[in-house]
């Protein structure tokens, strides 16, 4: 048996040679990106890069090497002896990122990340992480809507797309006026009527929205809205109730086609009216209305009075939804407010005049062309209409002598620059051109006719006269800056009543009052002064009173008064006639 010695000895070699035969290698450690902590074998070492011995033996025959850095994920690498020649250890660092798209409703949305402005939407972008349980807010704006803001996270790392529906910056108002039913404008847009519901969108919360309520007959009022306070969405507007509206017309007037030609038919305007009716001109007394009409919708036209009887006509003009317009002629007895229709069908009759004995009404009509031309009807409306002119010109705005044989009319050719006047016999025999001009007014002795002709110079209307035969011109009228329109003879003929827009508004505009002037242009002067518009003289058949058509009271009506210290005297012809109000009027 061997001794204990030996048995010593070579328990002590072998374990010599199990441990003690160890090599080491000389590593160095980096990593990508650089700076990163290193661990080996779990404990904690120093950051890279990194030099260390390592020692191999048989019972070490590998390290376990991590790096870690913030904003990446941990890499590690085992370490063994083989190969001997490397050396150089580099651990490459994944960092905590994805790829994601940012999709918003609406589209374009200002995209920030973490405060940081990245682009908008759609927009795709890689997000880095520190961690894997990091959280980037992702912050969307854009004008009109509320700021919106969602959380992305590392995880899950399959969720990529995120879609954000951004919020109006809005609230819903309700908005009254008083008196109800005023059209609402917001920011100079009508959105509808009183009373009125609507959500009102605003820029960002410190816009406001400017809320305008109009209301024909009314003064424009106005609100501010704004977002805040949230809470407050019911608003009352309150109107007053203002001096003057506007009230629509319909004249009867010469209009260019965008070939060229000439048509007369009914033309839409905005006419200024004053809600009051007293007419304070020193110059006239007893003014009163002839009709009643209440409805603004009606357009009476301008008054003709009958030679023979207290009979009152005038046409009435009606605009269709579809913007179509058609007039028809009516008579009514001075003194009763009741009125009969005279002619029939959305006919454009219109400028009626009474022949010297009463019994029919000439007027013109585009019932049988689309050019207007004369016709005659008997004034009880029965008997069928009769034919005067025939031509292919616009004959309109006809009168009548004293004696009956004679029409003088207004009529366009269609190869005329300007309007004409012609004559023609009552049965439609020898039509005759005189002078360029409109709106022709027999004497009462029928020698003379007073006429209107724009100045070529400065386009406005002025007014002359001229023999029967259209010799001997002379103007009665000269200016440069406004109207005179619709002359008529006094039934004694020293006197010439007219239309004229020298006046001036409240809103310091051209505004049309009844004129009147001796027959030779001399001593003008101004009889009516209410500031409504106030056209178509009308001497009745004693010359006692004017008659004149006026929108004051913001319906269009009849009235009439009692011009002062003028001297009718020695009547020559109890005829009264008229121009209808579209001839020629500048706005």
């Amino acid at each position: 048996m061997y001794s204990n010695k030996y048995i010593h000895i070579v328990v002590a070699f072998i374990l010599f040679i199990y441990f003690g035969c160890s090599q080491t290698k000389s590593i160095i450690v980096d990593s990508s990106p650089s700076n990163a902590n290193i661990f080996i074998n779990d404990v904690q070492k120093g950051q890279t890069p990194y030099k260390e011995d390592l020692i191999f033996s048989r019972t070490v025959n590998s390290y376990s090497v991590k790096v870690t850095k913030d904003g990446y994920k941990d890499a590690t690498e085992i370490i063994k002896y083989e190969p001997a020649e490397k050396r150089k250890y580099i651990l490459n660092l994944e960092n905590y990122s994805k790829f994601i798209v940012i999709n918003s409703n609406p589209t374009n949305s200002i995209v920030y990340i973490n405060g940081t402005k990245a682009g908008i939407t759609p927009l795709k972008k890689s997000l880095i992480f520190n961690n894997e349980l990091e959280i980037i807010q992702v912050v969307l704006e854009k004008k009109g809507f509320k700021e919106s803001n969602i959380d992305v996270g590392y995880k899950p790392i399959d969720q990529t797309e995120y879609t954000v529906t951004l919020e109006k910056i809005s609230k819903i108002v309700e908005i009254s006026s008083h008196p109800s039913n005023a059209n609402i404008f917001i920011d100079g847009t009508e959105v509808g009527i009183t009373p009125l519901k609507t959500e009102l969108f605003f820029i960002d919360e410190n816009i406001t929205k400017l809320i305008k309520a109009k209301m024909k007959g009314y003064n424009d009022e106005e609100i501010i809205i704004s977002l805040h306070p949230i809470t407050e969405t019911v608003y009352n507007i309150y109107l007053q109730k203002s001096d003057t509206v506007m009230v629509q017309d319909i004249s009867y007037e010469p209009t260019r086609n965008k070939d060229g030609t000439i048509s007369i038919k009914g033309k839409t305007r905005e006419t200024l009216a004053y809600r009051e009716v007293i007419e304070r001109s020193p110059n006239v007394q007893s003014v009163t209305k002839a009709t009643n009409n209440k409805d603004e919708s009606l357009i009476i036209g301008p008054p003709v009075i009958s030679p023979v009887e207290d009979i009152l006509i005038y046409r009435i003009a009606i605009k269709e939804k579809d913007g179509s317009t058609f007039s028809n002629i009516w008579k009514q007895r001075i003194g009763s407010f009741g009125k009969t229709k005279i002619t029939y069908g959305k006919w454009e009759d219109a400028y009626p005049t009474f022949t010297p004995d009463g019994s029919h009404i000439v007027f013109n009509t585009n019932r049988s062309h689309q050019n207007p031309r004369l016709w005659k009807i008997k004034t009880n409306g029965g008997g069928g209409i009769v034919n005067i002119t025939n031509s292919m010109s616009q004959d309109y705005n006809a009168d009548i002598s004293n004696n009956g044989d004679l029409v003088v009319y207004t009529s366009w050719p269609p190869d005329a620059n300007e309007p004409q006047i012609w004559t023609i016999n009552i049965d439609g025999r020898l039509p005759t051109q005189l002078r360029e001009g409109h709106s022709p007014r027999i004497s009462p002795d029928d020698n003379m006719i007073v006429f209107v002709r724009k100045d070529k110079d400065s386009g406005m209307d002025q007014i002359w006269i001229m023999q029967i035969d259209g010799s001997g011109e002379t103007q009665l009228t000269q200016n440069t800056t406004y109207n005179t329109i619709q002359p008529i003879w006094s039934p004694n003929a020293k006197y010439i009543a007219f239309a004229s827009s020298e006046g001036l508004s409240s809103k310091k505009e051209n505004n049309y009052d009844i004129w009147l002037m001796l027959s030779d242009g001399s001593q003008k002067t101004q009889l009516t002064t209410n500031g409504s518009m106030d056209d178509s003289p009308c001497w009745d058949r004693t010359g006692e009173y004017i008659y004149f058509r006026s929108n004051r009271g913001i319906c269009w009506n009849i009235w009439r008064f009692k011009p002062l210290n003028i001297s009718i005297g020695n009547l020559q012809r109890k005829k009264a006639v008229n121009i209808d109000s579209g001839s020629s009027i500048k706005w």
